[in-house]
């Protein structure tokens, strides 16, 4: 099984959560919904990947988000934990680990 790289992040009463391996991304108004959302998303996408052409299946399967997007991600997680390690809860640091039948 495959784990996905996924980020979330609070912006005012909103929250917004991304899948850096495929590009998806979802808003809500809590984290937990956020991390409904996105699963949610992922599931729906894979299985329309899953039941396109292989060659537009193996495109769509490995579209990762961009680099920049990536090190955002990253960025903004080692900030929070160097200075919110006290108050963060793990999840929100290491993101939503979405088991993927991939």
């Amino acid at each position: 099984m495959t784990v996905l790289a996924c980020y979330a992040e609070r912006h005012a009463d909103r929250w917004s959560a991304i899948c850096l391996d495929l590009d998806i991304a979802v808003e809500a108004g809590s984290l937990r919904q956020a991390r409904k959302a996105l699963e949610a998303a992922i599931s729906d996408y894979l299985q329309d990947a899953m039941a396109a052409p292989a060659e537009e299946r193996s495109y769509l399967l490995s579209r990762r988000a961009p680099w920049h997007v990536w090190a955002a991600c990253i960025a903004k997680a080692i900030w929070a934990r160097l200075l919110y390690s006290d108050r963060i809860n793990r999840w929100r640091l290491e993101g939503a680990a979405v088991p993927c039948p991939v």
